[in-house]
């Protein structure tokens, strides 16, 4: 459906007792969501946490990317900095020409955005057996080898993992491709089992604001009246949805976000107009 907008002559400036500024945010601004309620809000104001984009997918440092672009794996992902693990989530990831995608990714990349606007220099650590230890893997592997002596290094994982990822790992342990399975010595299994549990990639960026499926930061929530979503610095103005400094995790949460506030906030705006419009009506003495 086509937008309907108003030539600007047609535009008229209005007066009222309550307004509900729920501009949104800058991510999916093909939807007309291009951050200007942020201004709007600043001008009367309110102070603004940085706006960043978030449940997007990051850019990581590594030419091999391009060889796997288009693989999808289950696996965890774990976002590092300063040798401390801030956030891990675990499902289906999905590799890329500039990194990584998928759900997981998704739900870590705020803690990403947040690290790379303090210019720190966040590291993604993939996983892709997290149910099994790097030891556990590692005594996989050899029985592995011992069950399939013949096979070759470019075949040795087949069934396991897609053909790219085996490829990879093989070419990044410096393992011949033609060399039996029998034949490989106890640090080539150990490099592959680093490689299947351990993949460290250092994160260079996220993706746009175009790809972003919301933002975090926004209007400082401790300036908003949580129970009505009102200003509580400008008296009659609330606020909804992806304005403020709000932002959930994947599934559904930031659209429950959009329609709790929404509600709480039409409904105090609503009460008040009410409760004025009532007194009105009794007579003065």
């Amino acid at each position: 459906m086509e937008r309907c907008r108003l030539p600007l002559r047609q535009r008229e400036n209005r007066r009222a007792d309550r307004g509900i500024l729920c501009a949104g945010s800058k991510a999916a601004p093909f939807t007309d969501s291009d951050g200007s309620g942020y201004s709007l809000a600043k001008k009367l104001g309110h102070r603004l946490i940085p706006v960043l984009p978030v449940l997007v997918q990051l850019q990581c440092e590594g030419d091999f990317f391009r060889s796997v672009s288009g693989v999808r794996a289950d696996g965890e992902v774990s976002v590092w900095s300063d040798g401390t693990c801030i956030a891990k989530d675990r499902g289906e990831i999905q590799l890329a020409a500039y990194g990584i995608s998928g759900i997981p990714v998704f739900q870590v990349s705020r803690y990403v955005s947040r690290l790379l606007y303090e210019k720190k220099s966040p590291s993604a650590v993939l996983d892709f057996l997290p149910d099994f230890t790097a030891e556990q893997t590692k005594a996989f592997l050899k029985a592995r080898a011992n069950t399939r002596p013949e096979k070759p290094a470019s075949m040795f994982l087949i069934g396991l993992f897609h053909k790219k990822l085996s490829d990879l790992w093989v070419k990044m342990a410096g393992i011949p491709r033609e060399k039996k399975a029998a034949d490989l010595t106890e640090k080539e299994i150990s490099l592959l089992t680093d490689l299947i549990k351990e993949l460290c990639v250092r994160v260079t960026g996220t993706n746009s604001f175009e790809q972003a499926q919301v933002c975090c930061g926004g209007i400082d929530t401790r300036e908003v009246d949580q129970k009505t979503m009102e200003s509580l610095l400008v008296p009659g103005l609330h606020f909804a949805g992806e304005i403020l400094d709000v932002d959930g995790m994947c599934g559904g949460y930031n659209l429950q976000w959009a329609w709790a506030s929404g509600y709480a906030a039409g409904k105090a705006a609503a009460t008040w107009t009410g409760m004025k419009n009532k007194s009105s009506d009794i007579p003065s003495e």
